[in-house]
């Protein structure tokens, strides 16, 4: 692993075989029987006493192979959305059968629906009925936040059965009460379950230093391959741009991300050079900033208020409050104007004379650092799976 990194943590000691003369199940039955002088064919009890032991042997043979095993590879994927992690997670998890996914969206999602089903179980009982029995977390959220997507339900049920499971939804969507969980540390129990196993995890996060924060208040060791995921500035702006297309075109509302929210995540993740060693991963310029920052702006708000008339208000009330502004044209530009005003700052352009600035990531930490824009998925699970650098 390059610089920053912490330690390396291997196999917990070298496999021994507490029965090195068995080497398969027919070796196994073979001394088991030797162990008894009586012929087993002659009696019906030492046969049942050869079966008992050979069962106990192998059972033994197995739990002694799970406690000498290593500990499975978690692999985290630090990276914004939309950076390409997810393609990077299906493909190892073709590559590596037997592996675990994780994951802070699909982790919130269960938390979420979970915590619906215990504040209004007779309302998600009737909504899980309407779906089917397979319904996933998505289509529950889908059909509790996102009315404007019509989620599969069953081909059985008529316009006015649809048009009851409608009002349930909304009935969830107004009563429900989220209840802030710490994510962070039921994602790192989920990997480290699996680890403690022998099973791989791969998961995804963007809070890098809680991450590792939780890591060391699990005071054990644990083999954590960090891999930072990065994609270009504008790159990441038109793969937003087609991520939604198809998110609206395929009903699938989850995948859409409205908004400048993937790039504040840039800004938190990357920032300017501050060493002379530091990798330089692009050269940033404030007009590429400021013209995909706005853009992105401008279509979430205009969205919201075609989409959410009373979300839009309610965005407008709290602008008043803020900026003591009564023009709703003057709002929109002062809000907008302070976000990009932020992001440009976090990224290095502090002073209106800085025109480019030379990004880099903040944490140093990482074992593999992979530019999506250079490498596929396909080509960036061959580069984890010969890595061997953990942290």
């Amino acid at each position: 692993m390059g610089e920053g990194n912490v330690r390396g943590y291997g196999s917990i000691g070298p496999k021994q075989d507490p029965f090195p003369g068995i080497v398969s199940r027919s070796d196994s039955r073979a001394l088991v029987l030797h162990s008894f002088s009586v012929n087993p064919a002659g009696s019906v009890f030492v046969a049942t006493m050869n079966a008992l032991f050979r069962h106990s042997m192998e059972l033994q043979r197995e739990e002694y192979r799970r406690f000498v095993s290593p500990m499975g590879r978690m692999v985290l994927l630090a990276g914004t959305s939309t950076a390409g992690k997810s393609s990077i997670i299906s493909r190892y998890l073709e590559e590596v059968p037997g592996s675990a996914e994780g994951g802070i969206d699909r982790s919130g999602r269960h938390i979420v629906v979970s915590q619906m089903e215990e504040q209004l179980p007779t309302e998600m009982l009737l909504l899980q009925e309407a779906l089917g029995p397979n319904a996933s977390d998505v289509a529950l959220m889908n059909a509790v936040f996102s009315p404007d997507f019509r989620p599969p339900y069953r081909d059985d049920y008529s316009f006015r059965d649809i048009q009851e499971a409608q009002q349930v939804a909304q009935r969830v969507r107004k009563r429900y009460v989220f209840h802030n969980v710490d994510i962070d540390k039921v994602l790192l129990e989920e990997a480290l379950c699996n680890s403690l196993q022998g099973k791989q995890t791969i998961f995804d996060h963007v809070e890098v230093d809680e991450i590792f924060r939780k890591v060391l208040q699990f005071h054990v060791q644990l083999p954590l391959l960090f891999v930072l995921v990065y994609c270009p500035f504008h790159k990441l702006s038109q793969r937003m741009d087609k991520r939604n297309s198809d998110a609206i075109a395929s009903g699938n509302p989850h995948e859409i991300r409205e908004g400048v929210f993937p790039f504040e995540q840039v800004a938190k993740l990357f920032g300017p050079k501050e060493r002379e060693e530091d990798i330089v991963l692009e050269t940033l310029s404030r007009k590429t900033v400021v013209s995909d920052c706005r853009r992105h702006f401008r279509a979430d708000v205009k969205e919201m208020k075609r989409k959410s008339p009373d979300e839009y208000r309610e965005l407008l009330g709290g602008l008043e409050g803020k900026y003591h502004l009564g023009d709703e044209r003057k709002l929109l530009q002062r809000e907008e104007d302070e976000v990009v005003g932020e992001i440009l700052k976090s990224l290095g352009f502090t002073s209106d004379l800085i025109q480019t600035v030379e990004i880099s990531p903040r944490s140093k930490i990482h074992g593999v650092l992979l530019d999506t824009s250079r490498v596929n998925p396909e080509q960036s699970v061959r580069i984890l799976l010969h890595d061997k650098s953990e942290t």
